[in-house]
């Protein structure tokens, strides 16, 4: 008697000593096979292995996009010179691959104080140094289309990192770890981190970003698909620009905002909840002003601490909500729009002005977009 026997219906194997139940040689199991990863339509890298048909790729992109543009090159110049009048063209060291040197090219947005303010550190926030029309230069971000000239000379790519200044790359190299990652490859005109994310968003969090673009290869496909939706998107900006111009639609401000000291921008639909040291709520209420660092509010209930754990909440389309949290630190209390460093000793709404700061990127790149961008005003 065999000890194991052959079903003749398949070629499972039977054990008559066990159980009975039938199992399978494992080289004649089905294997299973992991579904393949979808990459994006426009998720490709910065990495090449060939330089020379790379080059010469970038060449004929930037000479084409350049002949294209130069009637709007030449309007721009003209309007730029009108407003502010001085140089045109900005002329800047940055650093390229590993390391080396150049001058980049681009509209000068700027009025001429602002070397001594942005020597060590990006433009601030709210700074007031833009010109007219630097101001939508950089919120369509057609100041960068001289940098073509970087891309002909060699100097630049199409796509990659941005290029940075070499002081600002030796701060950020001490405080970001593996920053210094961007510089295995060319800077770029246009790059994922700068089309995706806003102003606002962690150096941390785009430093991450790079790093991974860095080390995937480039897609020719992709590259031009990226680039018609990236100038699709610029002139959509641009129209938006021009028709709030042309309708002349006023800013909106808070009562309070002269007295408060900052320049918030007013949304409806914030609510927002704050909690004591032991995350327990203590007072709930509506934000009436946020800024990059500042943030009012009134509640339902007096708050007497200082410093306290702030929850926001945003409805958007669909009863969906976007919601994030920061630690807020109480500096003053608004009485009849007027700031005041006590409580009210009448009864009023409670009201208050306080610094906030958040204890993550993440965090923050949720406030700077879904909190303080004027574009989701209108989806309460």
């Amino acid at each position: 008697m065999t000890s194991m026997q052959r079903t003749p219906s398949s070629r499972t194997l039977v054990d008559p000593l066990s159980t009975g139940v039938p199992w399978t040689r494992s080289s004649e199991r089905p294997k299973k096979r992991g579904k393949k990863r979808k990459t994006g339509m426009l998720e490709f890298g910065y990495q090449t292995n060939n330089e020379t048909l790379h080059r010469a790729w970038n060449l004929f992109l930037g000479l084409s996009i350049a002949l294209f543009c130069l009637p709007f090159l030449v309007i721009v110049a003209v309007l730029v010179y009108v407003d502010s009048g001085g140089p045109i063209i900005y002329r800047g060291a940055r650093l390229g691959r590993n390391r080396v040197p150049f001058f980049l090219y681009k509209f000068r947005t700027l009025k001429p104080e602002a070397a001594e303010v942005t020597k060590n550190q990006v433009l601030p926030a709210g700074s007031g140094l833009e010109t007219r029309i630097g101001r939508v230069l950089r919120e369509t971000r057609l100041d960068e289309i001289p940098q073509l000239w970087n891309i002909i000379r060699g100097d630049m790519n199409l796509f990659g990192p941005r290029p940075v200044r070499a002081e600002i790359a030796q701060i950020y190299a001490q405080q970001i770890k593996h920053y210094d990652q961007r510089f295995l490859v060319k800077p770029g005109i246009v790059g994922h981190t700068q089309v995706f994310m806003p102003h606002g968003a962690s150096k941390r969090i785009r430093a991450r970003y790079n790093n991974i673009l860095v080390k995937r290869p480039v897609n020719p496909v992709k590259e031009i698909l990226f680039l018609a939706f990236v100038g699709s998107t610029a002139l959509m900006k641009l129209a938006l620009v021009f028709a709030r111009a042309l309708a002349a639609i006023p800013a909106r401000r808070t009562p309070s905002e002269e007295q408060i000291g900052f320049h918030p921008q007013t949304f409806p639909g914030i609510s927002i909840e704050l909690c004591d040291r032991h995350n327990k709520v203590i007072a709930r209420g509506a934000v009436t002003a946020i800024s990059e660092e500042s943030i009012s509010f009134v509640t339902d209930l007096p708050v007497t601490e200082q410093s306290l754990a702030i929850r926001l909440r945003r409805n958007i389309r669909d009863g969906k909500a976007r919601r994030a949290a920061c630690i807020a630190h109480i500096r003053s209390h608004l009485i009849d729009g007027r700031q005041s460093a006590h409580a009210p000793s009448e009864p009023s709404p409670p009201a208050y002005v306080a610094t906030y700061k958040t204890n993550s990127d993440f965090q923050k790149y949720l406030i700077d977009t879904y909190f303080t961008k004027s574009r989701f005003a209108g989806l309460n």
